[in-house]
């Protein structure tokens, strides 16, 4: 849900500066409300969008498959013991952990780099869920990190990771490359 929002039907997105909903003060009275309402109802669509898109994920990567109990003990070791077993490294692969598009946007300071945050919701039935990040978060106008369920390995709401980031097709940041954040001595 990023600039790119309102593309294709005349709407500013919400990167679109102070009077991107239309709250300038030299703007007329009636076309305001209009604009809001308009910009409110493709959110909703947008969010729906991104529910239905979780629950087909969801029954495409087989949920109740036999061979989740022997993943889950994999994963809780893997978990336990730090070791991540996956090589560095980025992959065009979208069901791949590490998956970066091709032809990602370079944004310096943000998709070079590595960050470190918490998993602060993760919606199990959807496939998909948020991380925690400051700085990221003021960066992308106050949204939180976007995690798919093909990113998410072991991982779960609560646990504190680090991460690489790529600005995916929405304009929203997307986590990938998913490890054991170390604990802060102090």
């Amino acid at each position: 849900m990023g600039g790119s929002m309102g593309s294709g039907m005349g709407l500013p997105g919400p990167m679109g500066g102070p009077n991107a909903c239309g709250g300038g003060p030299d703007k007329g009275k009636e076309g305001e409300g209009d604009e809001m309402q308009q910009q409110v109802m493709l959110q909703m669509q947008m969010q729906m969008q991104m529910m239905m898109m979780g629950a087909m994920m969801g029954s495409m990567l087989g949920e109740g498959d036999d061979k989740e109990g022997k993943k889950s003990k994999k994963q809780k070791k893997a978990k336990k013991e730090g070791d991540d077993g996956l090589p560095p490294g980025s992959s065009n692969d979208m069901s791949h952990p590490s998956y970066r598009p091709h032809d990602m946007e370079q944004i310096p300071g943000v998709t070079d780099q590595r960050f470190e945050g918490r998993i602060t919701m993760w919606l199990e039935d959807k496939g998909y869920g948020f991380i925690g990040n400051e700085e990221l978060k003021q960066r992308f106008n106050g949204m939180d990190v976007f995690l798919h369920v093909n990113q998410k390995r072991h991982f779960g709401q609560g646990d504190a990771v680090k991460f690489s980031v790529f600005k995916n097709y929405r304009g929203q940041p997307q986590a990938t490359e998913l490890r054991n954040a170390r604990p802060s001595l102090g």
